[in-house]
């Protein structure tokens, strides 16, 4: 195997199994940075392979080995030869863009390539291919698109950090990038929102770029392919680490995907250039301990929660990380631990508006400690009014209050303004109104807005049925709006309690009844509802003794219960009595 070829393969997989990869890779909502990768390389490996036709066929045939037809050159017989693969190059570019922006530099790099490698000069690249790139920096149209979203992202201008303080949080950001290709510990998940904004502080970072960045510039002229692979490593971290803000995450190891392909190729060249073919054995041992810190790095990344608690050990200054510990915690049903990540996060972020409405939803879970949660509802939205699940959890905190029911209905209503299509809080309303005298129309308008905004909701389906079964003449919509709960979750268990009190009621469906009963206790054994229920409709088939069962099982989970205690009493002497009778 030729060494260029030897030394081609080290660059690959060491760049393949670097640690530092791991988060484009292995974290899904990063691999955009991948796919766009992919199309970024593929761009440059397309036009190359176009270049490479074009020179070999605009030879002459004469004298070169290469037999053709009556001594013709091929560009007489292929005057198009490489355009296929130049307009693959610019359809690959196009795909990269629609996978991330950070494919905008892709012309640059292209065009570089060429100057260095093809043309000699950007006159000359531009004369030869000025149709190529001008389909090419096509591709920036898909991105001016896109544009209008960033701020979604909190990407762009005016969210809350100056280009200035971002330019100099990108000098220490780059800085680390490199340490970080060299030396791959410790990797961070989220390296939180801390941002530099004092020029003092980036003062030792900066002088180190500008020394790199200085003699990228004179390797260009001196040494083209170093100087190209120098400019490779800082133009396309260039889009995420110069000066337009990404406020809420000013590193990210991501970024560092592709740009560390230049880091190691220079790593490589050098090392060979040093020792010789005895280092073809030092890159066989760097890729085994580089694939071995792959391996020890993926095992952070085996449950949501061990990367958060990675994250916030590493950077226990992090709110952000905190946070989503403890988001992680409430999934697990562990309340207490997320209360101690929601009040961390907090402690370092005052105005941290997300977790003090799930600190506020963790507290409402411990009891006693409702009046704490509402204070961290109303925190959430005095620091963005715009929070409609606080504005929809605060509405449900004051709904168990009694004598606050008007302003858990405010809060619902106020929530519907800044969303209208929130069908959880459609549904939340409509279980407010549904308590207040004379507010019964307006109670079944909300839950039919939920169900109308999401279909599926089985919960809201639900509550419908349990309205409409009030009203007489509106029975047929109630089992309806049941069955269709049940549809989307058939372990509801009280739309299958709901459904058998209808059927209950109805000549000649008591068995459909007694099975949904069954249903609700298989689903929840602990539910008094459906054991009285049951109990009630197995004394009306003269199963007396299977009725004392259910009666009996219901007092277990409700001792004393009136109403539970007569249907036994009457049970157990409907019980004696047929036995008499025998």
């Amino acid at each position: 195997m030729p060494q260029a070829t030897l030394l081609a393969l080290a660059v690959a997989v060491i760049w393949i199994v670097h640690p530092l990869q791991t988060e484009a890779v292995t974290y899904i909502s990063q691999r955009a940075e991948s796919l766009m990768g992919l199309f970024y390389l593929l761009t440059l490996y397309c036009f190359v392979r176009g270049v490479e036709t074009q020179e070999f066929c605009e030879g002459p045939s004469a004298g070169s080995g290469h037999s053709t037809p009556e001594g013709m050159a091929c560009h007489e017989r292929r005057p198009k030869a490489g355009v296929e693969w130049l307009m693959a190059s610019v359809v690959a570019c196009c795909l990269g863009a629609l996978s991330k922006e950070i494919i905008v530099t892709a012309p640059v790099m292209v065009l570089l390539y060429d100057r260095t490698f093809v043309a000699g000069s950007f006159r000359g690249a531009w004369q030869q291919r000025w149709r190529y790139y001008f389909g090419l920096a096509g591709m920036w149209l898909f991105l001016v698109r896109a544009m209008p979203s960033w701020r979604q992202h909190s990407v762009g201008f005016g969210q809350g950090v100056s280009w200035w303080d971002y330019a100099l949080t990108s000098c220490r950001s780059v800085v680390l990038y490199l340490k970080l290709a060299i030396w791959p510990h410790p990797l961070v998940l989220d390296y939180g929102p801390d941002v530099i904004r004092s020029a003092t502080g980036a003062v030792p970072y900066a002088l180190v770029l500008a020394v790199l960045i200085a003699g990228t510039v004179i390797a260009l002229r001196r040494w083209p392919a170093a100087g190209f692979a120098g400019a490779w490593f800082f133009v396309i971290l260039a889009p995420a680490s110069s000066v337009v803000p990404i406020a809420q995450q000013p590193m990210a190891e991501h970024r560092m995907y592709l740009s560390l392909a230049a880091v190691v190729v220079l790593a490589v060249w050098g090392l060979h250039l040093w020792i010789g073919r005895r280092s073809l054995i030092l890159f066989a041992a760097i890729a085994v301990g580089l694939g071995w810190l792959s391996v020890r790095r993926n095992e952070d990344y085996h449950s949501a929660l061990a990367i958060w608690e990675d994250t916030a050990k590493k950077c226990p200054d992090n709110p952000r990380a905190h946070y989503n510990v403890g988001v992680f915690l409430m999934s697990l049903s562990r309340p207490q631990e997320a209360i101690a990540e929601y009040e961390t996060a907090i402690r370092i972020n005052p105005d941290y508006a997300e977790a003090h409405n799930n600190l506020g939803v963790a507290l409402a879970q411990i009891p006693g400690r409702l009046p704490e949660a509402i204070s961290h509802y109303e925190a959430a939205i005095r620091i963005n009014p715009g929070n409609i699940e606080a504005h929809d959890n605060l509405g449900k905190a004051l709904a168990t209050i009694p004598g606050r029911l008007p302003e858990a209905i405010v809060q619902y209503e106020t929530a519907l303004r800044i969303n209208p299509d929130h069908a959880e809080t459609h549904c939340n309303l409509g279980m407010a109104l549904a308590t207040v005298p004379g507010r019964l129309p307006e109670a079944i308008a909300e839950y039919q807005a939920a169900v109308r905004i999401k279909p599926d909701y089985a919960e809201a389906h639900n509550n419908l049925g349990i309205i409409l079964a009030a009203i007489p003449g509106r029975l047929p919509e109630a089992i309806s709006e049941y069955e269709a709960a049940l549809q989307i979750r058939p372990d509801l268990a009280q739309a299958h309690n709901n459904l058998g009190i209808l059927l209950a009621a109805i000549p000649g469906r008591l068995p459909e009844a007694i099975s949904h009963y069954d249903a609700a206790l298989k689903i929840n054994p602990g539910s008094v509802a459906a054991h009285y229920n049951l109990g009630n409709a197995l004394l009306a088939q003269g199963r007396y003794d299977a009725a004392c069962e259910q009666f009996k099982a219901a007092l277990q989970i409700k001792p004393g219960d009136p109403s539970i205690l007569s249907c036994l009493e009457t049970a157990q002497n409907l019980l004696l009595k047929s036995r008499d009778k025998i």
